[in-house]
């Protein structure tokens, strides 16, 4: 068994508990093993076809990943109303998860590394927060990492201004096998939404059950952010939202851009136990055997 010392939600466990346990204590790792773990996978990754040029900016990367993890864990913490704010060390290895989807001949420049990097930071913890005093002071970080440990210049208006939509996906070509897909960057937004309606037709054509979707800017961002977890191993999310907000249509439509096939259990009158096992039968079939 494993458990977190209580606090920030958690409740203490009583001893008449730990008593079946040999207790042992793990400590969180110091700052110095964090950077070794980190440098030594973003190195490795950038050995292995981008320029030299880049191997510059592994200690810039690691770095500000690492202090942008400890402020917000710090600084934001869980409240009642806010009881999902609880970070942890898997949440930088997230970072660095999205960062590694990049392929070497995607990356135009150093410019756009940082921005890669301020994407997937934007990803893992500005999505997570609903406040939005919360979420401008989490992008004030991010400018003021990005100017105290990287050498581009990107300022707030570049990554965050008016009109402007900090975002990667592999969905920007149409037709392609997983292999083939590439993780890049939006460039342009109008394009992106054309290609949506271009998905959006493709799915109405082959789905029995037909969308109708208004590709309005919130939209199009969730929309965006649950193509990219669903892309990556292991991936998964919860959306939270009001009933009818269109959680359930952006997840299909997400999977749809993705090549997936989302599968929903139907409940009718005598659905039990075993019609569920059958359920889960199948769906295993579909994805270990077929690969679907």
């Amino acid at each position: 068994a494993a458990c977190a010392p209580p606090g920030g939600g958690r409740q203490e466990v009583t001893p008449r508990f730990f008593r079946h346990f040999t207790l042992l204590c793990v400590p969180p790792p110091s700052d110095a093993a964090v950077k070794t773990i980190f440098s030594a996978i973003f190195a490795g990754f950038l050995s292995d076809g981008f320029p030299p040029e880049y191997r510059s900016m592994v200690k810039a990367v690691v770095d500000s990943s690492l202090e942008s993890y400890k402020r917000i864990s710090e600084e934001l913490l869980p409240t009642p109303a806010k009881s999902h704010y609880t970070f942890n060390l898997r949440d930088l290895s997230k970072v660095f998860q999205g960062i590694l989807m990049m392929r070497p001949g995607d990356c135009t420049g150093k410019d756009m590394m940082t921005r890669l990097w301020a994407h997937e930071s934007m990803r893992v913890y500005h999505d997570r927060l609903i406040d939005n005093d919360d979420k401008t002071y989490f992008k004030n970080i991010l400018v003021e990492l990005i100017a105290k440990n990287f050498d581009t210049g990107l300022t707030f208006d570049d990554l965050f201004g008016e009109g402007q939509m900090l975002c990667f996906g592999d969905f920007l070509r149409m037709g392609l096998d997983a292999e083939e897909r590439k993780y890049e960057m939006v460039t342009d937004v109008g394009k992106m939404v054309a290609l949506m309606d271009d998905y959006l037709e493709e799915y109405n054509m082959s789905s029995n059950n037909s969308m109708k979707l208004v590709f309005f800017m919130d939209a199009v961002e969730h929309i965006t952010r649950a193509s990219r977890i669903l892309r990556q191993p292991r991936g998964n999310a919860m959306l939270v939202g009001v009933g009818g907000s269109g959680k359930q249509s952006v997840t299909r439509f997400a999977a749809s851009m993705g090549g997936f096939q989302c599968v929903q259990i139907e409940l009718t009158r005598g659905y039990g136990s075993n019609e569920f096992r059958e359920d889960l039968k199948n769906l295993c079939m579909l994805t270990g055997v077929q690969g679907k």
